[in-house]
């Protein structure tokens, strides 16, 4: 329950300010990253950019901070920084998959090329890896969009493999991709609408 966090984390952060040790200043920043998180699930963008502001003042290298500020860029009209975002993390952690899946996801989103490269990346990573579940499943989704836009023979079987594997690991996708499947045949490459609900 993203509310009861947050409520949890104002808590935390008023008990931390009032801190004046040293040891408060990290995690002060953790706060406001995982508020920051929090509030970019809730699709509060405006509030997750001022959380993950508030974070990375304190600690610039707050990766959560700068993922949840990169996934509220791209929601509020600002995808070529948060791709710029999304680079960063990903040149310096290029083992974080969930970077990796969202670089692809923004990419895919923009029409990007290098949006195919990104996403086998992302599903090789979540593939040899005990991570979640939902998040490899959402890695082989978008790369079967990002596949299927391509529009080539071999590549159209393997995204309907893509997508039945990526069903079978996100069972929340299943019923957005049940609705999404009936209105892709209306839709043009690279489906944005359908990825956006994705």
């Amino acid at each position: 329950d993203y509310e009861a966090a947050l409520r949890a984390l104002s808590s935390a952060e008023q008990a931390l300010r009032k801190e004046q040790r040293a040891v408060a200043r990290p995690l002060l920043a953790q706060a406001h990253s995982l508020a920051a998180k929090a509030q970019e699930r809730l699709r509060r963008f405006p509030e997750a950019l001022e959380e993950a502001r508030r974070a990375l003042e304190l600690d610039p290298s707050q990766s959560t901070a700068r993922l949840a500020r990169a996934m509220a860029m791209q929601q509020t009209g600002l995808a070529k920084d948060a791709e710029v975002e999304l680079r960063d993390l990903h040149r310096r952690n290029p083992q974080d998959s969930e970077v990796c899946v969202l670089l692809g996801y923004l990419q895919l989103c923009l029409g990007n090329s290098s949006a195919t490269t990104t996403l086998q990346d992302a599903v090789a990573q979540t593939s040899s890896r005990a991570l979640r579940k939902s998040l490899a499943g959402m890695a082989k989704i978008y790369l079967a969009l990002a596949l299927d836009s391509q529009e080539l023979g071999d590549s159209q079987v393997r995204a309907e493999q893509l997508v039945r594997e990526g069903l079978g690991l996100h069972r929340n996708l299943q019923h957005v991709w049940r609705a999404q499947e009936k209105l892709l045949p209306q839709q043009q490459p690279p489906y944005t609408a359908a990825v956006q609900q994705l």
